[in-house]
């Protein structure tokens, strides 16, 4: 549920493999966990790669921001590809930055906002949908 990595020299790859039409997703969400602690969650990527994630026939997007309003959050200079649904889903979410990013070569949609507030998107480059 919970991840850091740090690399100084290289990028990151992340890689869904498809089963079913389900290869994952990198998902940032604020939750209350069952011992009634609340999380919240933040996403920071820069010069990663993200290749054949998201879920096919849904709106699990391969890089996803739901309900997530707490702490800030960025995406830059980051590549995400070649999935079987959705690119991006931005989604009752605030405080995001997306800058020199590319999404390319999804089945369903590339990158969708809805109910947001603070989200900043530059140099965003959407193709092959």
């Amino acid at each position: 549920m919970r991840g850091e990595v740090a690399i100084l020299t290289r990028n990151v790859i992340i890689e869904g493999v498809d089963q079913d039409g389900w290869g994952g997703q990198v998902l940032t969400t604020d939750i209350f966990e069952t011992t009634g602690n609340f999380r919240y969650g933040l996403t920071v990527l820069d010069s990663v790669e993200i290749r054949n994630c998201s879920q096919r026939d849904t709106d699990r997007a391969a890089v996803r921001f739901e309900l997530a309003n707490m702490r800030y959050s960025r995406v830059k200079d980051v590549s995400i590809h070649g999935g079987l649904g959705w690119g991006v889903q931005i989604k009752d979410s605030s405080n995001i930055e997306f800058n020199d990013v590319s999404v390319i070569n999804f089945h369903q949609l590339g990158f969708n906002i809805e109910g947001t507030n603070n989200v900043t998107v530059a140099n965003v480059f959407v193709s092959r949908i």
